[in-house]
């Protein structure tokens, strides 16, 4: 009977364990990691890891594939943000990305493409959009409108306070493309209404899993799943109210897919499940 109970104990432990796979690991000792690494979208379709380093921008595809690498055209900087594609000069050859610097009354906003270029150069701008608690929803410096996206600018210059309000020429890659974690793209989200998490069981699976939401969704929307090319490879239609969603992988190859929730309101956090 021990023997038993600790052979059952065994493999429920294995179990477990299984569906937490280390894929990959950055040492502090990596000149291309700084201690913040996360996923971006490009494109709304392309997905990838950033981080930064000696005076760098890093790219890596869902393999961990170091695939770009870009110079950050100024010496001195504090935020990396909006690394996307299309969002500011809409050329899809070239990688675009916003630097803010500079102490308070005397900060700075600019935009570069890739190859240094300067696009728009902002003196004494100030992205700290603030949260409208009246409404309950949190706004964001680049929101996407009806209208176009708009890129909204508090300029603090010589004890004179304005908001400027940019047109962009794109959409907004959602949901981050920020260093910061800012999830630009999302205008406004009632508070309490959002989930923060969810969850694949089993993962790994070698057919079929379920991912279970941290709470219903409040509007109809749809679940994609991406290869570890950042392509698209299959789609959910999700109703109100939903916070299970099944998912058929068996027409899948084996591999690491990363699927995001999208609605009206804007893109929920995405998550990993493995096809073994």
């Amino acid at each position: 009977m021990k023997s038993r109970l600790t052979l059952l104990t065994l493999l429920i432990a294995v179990s477990v364990h299984g569906q937490i796979v280390l894929e990959h690991e950055f040492f502090m000792s990596d000149p291309l990691y700084n201690g913040n690494i996360q996923t971006i979208h490009l494109t709304p379709d392309e997905v990838v890891y950033t981080t930064r380093g000696g005076g760098n921008i890093y790219l890596f595809d869902l393999d961990y594939n170091l695939f770009q690498t870009i110079p950050i055209a100024p010496q001195n900087y504090q935020y990396i943000e909006y690394i996307s594609r299309e969002l500011f000069d809409c050329d899809p050859d070239n990688i675009e990305y916003l630097v803010r610097s500079g102490t308070w009354g005397n900060t700075l906003i600019e935009i570069y493409r890739e190859d240094g270029t300067l696009l728009e150069s902002i003196p004494y701008g100030l992205f700290d959009f603030p949260v409208n608690s009246i409404a309950n929803v949190l706004p964001y410096n680049i929101q996407s409108t009806p209208d176009g996206t708009k890129m909204f600018v508090r300029i603090m210059e010589g004890g004179q306070e304005s908001m400027r309000i940019y047109g962009l020429c794109g959409d907004l890659p959602v949901p981050c493309c920020s260093f910061t974690g800012e999830p630009g793209g999302i205008s406004g989200i009632p508070g309490g209404t959002t989930f923060r998490y969810s969850t694949a069981s089993p993962n790994p699976t070698a057919n079929e899993t379920t991912v279970r939401l941290h709470a219903p969704l409040n509007e109809p929307g749809v679940m994609r799943l991406f290869n570890q090319q950042g392509q698209a490879v299959k789609s959910v239609p999700l109703s109100s109210g939903q916070f299970e969603i099944h998912l058929n992988l068996g027409e899948l190859p084996a591999g690491t897919y990363l699927y995001r929730i999208e609605t009206e309101s804007g893109v929920k956090p995405t998550g990993k499940v493995v096809k073994i």
